[in-house]
């Protein structure tokens, strides 16, 4: 079971897209914006979902500051307004979602980021997780990206 950090300033949203995640075969938590740093302290977290508008700083920025610490957690973006992925690639933004949501688009998003992501040590597709390259079959072969020379697969 995967663990899911829910960042929202909203509660109700917070708590029903933590049912549905868990009827998904989520592990989920939530907090708000400010607590962000404490949680992931304590919470191995292998997806992060930020909503876009909050309080203190967008879901774009926070997610930039995360993949500062923690570079190997998979961070969707989401908002009720419409976000196009590719304007925020640069901030590492690995998926985003558009609420209110169905859960069967909520589990192919994630399904989606997952494929693009390594979990327990393992690479689980053909993107780096450290650097986002895109990687060939022979590289998934290799313990180090050709491109960062980050570890591949964790010893």
């Amino acid at each position: 079971m995967k663990n899911v950090l829910v960042i929202n300033d909203c509660k109700f949203e917070s708590i029903i897209l933590k049912d549905m995640l868990t009827k998904l075969n989520y592990h989920v938590k939530f907090c708000g914006e400010a607590l962000v740093f404490k949680v992931l302290a304590d919470y191995k977290a292998d997806i992060i979902l930020v909503n876009y508008i909050m309080e203190k700083i967008t879901g774009d920025q926070l997610i930039y500051e995360i993949k500062k610490s923690y570079p190997n957690i998979a961070c969707i973006l989401f908002s009720n307004n419409y976000i196009n992925k590719e304007a925020y690639r640069h901030k590492k933004v690995d998926g985003v979602l558009h609420t209110p949501i169905k859960i069967e688009t909520l589990s192919e998003e994630f399904h989606k980021v997952e494929s693009n992501f390594k979990f327990n040590g393992k690479v689980s597709n053909s993107i780096c997780p450290s650097c986002g390259a895109k990687l060939s079959s022979a590289d998934l072969h290799e313990k180090l990206c050709l491109n960062c020379g980050k570890e591949l697969i964790e010893s």
